[in-house]
This record gives C-alpha cells, structure tokens and sequence, in this order.
C-alpha cells in the first residue's frame, strides 16, 4: 500500500490496470520478502512512484482469493515522496487518490477492507504532510 497525508487525511494509492475496471492496491509476485530495497525499486520502476517503506515487515498477511492462484498476500506500508520521472515501467494502468471511505468502496475483498482501517488506524499519525513539489 502507498499512502500520502494531505490537509484531508491520509490518502491511499489505488491502480486499475487498463484491461480492468477494478481498483486495486500495487501488486506483484515476490520471491524474496526480506529485501526492501527490491519492492521500493519494483513499486518505483512499475508504477513510477517514489516510496519509502513505513514499516520493516508486512502489515498483514492473507490467503489469496479463491479466483486466483494458490498463495499468500503480504501488506506492506510505503509512503509517497512523489513521482519516479527514471521509471522505465509501461503505462498501462490508471491511478487515484483515495481518502479512507472511498478506498473501502473501491476495494472488494472484505480482509483487504479491514488491512486498509488498520493501516489508517496505525500509520496515520506517522506519515508527515506531503508537500507536492
């Protein structure tokens, strides 16, 4: 999750791929979840936008859905510091800025719901004013 504090409150980054109408938090497979490094550069190179992670280890953890292949999902907290202007990754995707009711709406699974009230909850506070350059 990528998240922003602006004069209305935190803010959650939502994408939907262009061949989708469904609003959904950055995702990817991932082999090796103990090097930051590699999902800040994934999430700056895919989706062009500069993170820093908020937290050392995932937020939450879940099965996947029972329309996808088998595994787990791990949550974790990124905040923005703003565009990627190097990312080489393709465009393909729309995105919006979502304060916390709307983000609910437009995310469907239930467990993902309740990781967002959470991450609102705890992070809140942390995430200091952006100030968009």
């Amino acid at each position: 999750m990528v998240v922003r504090r602006t004069s209305l409150g935190m803010e959650f980054w939502l994408k939907s791929d262009q061949e989708r109408s469904r609003w959904a938090f950055p995702d990817f497979l991932l082999v090796d979840h103990s090097d930051h490094h590699k999902i800040v550069h994934h999430i700056q190179d895919r989706w062009h936008l500069k993170v820093l992670s908020l937290a050392s280890k995932p937020v939450a953890t879940l099965p996947r859905s029972r329309n996808e292949d088998p595994g787990v999902i791990k949550a974790y907290v990124f905040q923005y510091l703003g565009k990627q202007p190097e990312a080489t990754g393709p465009l393909d995707f729309r995105y919006r800025w979502c304060l916390l009711e709307e983000a609910q709406r437009r995310i469907r699974r239930k467990p993902l719901q309740r990781i967002v009230q959470d991450v609102h909850r705890q992070f809140s506070d942390q995430v200091p004013l952006f100030d968009s350059p």
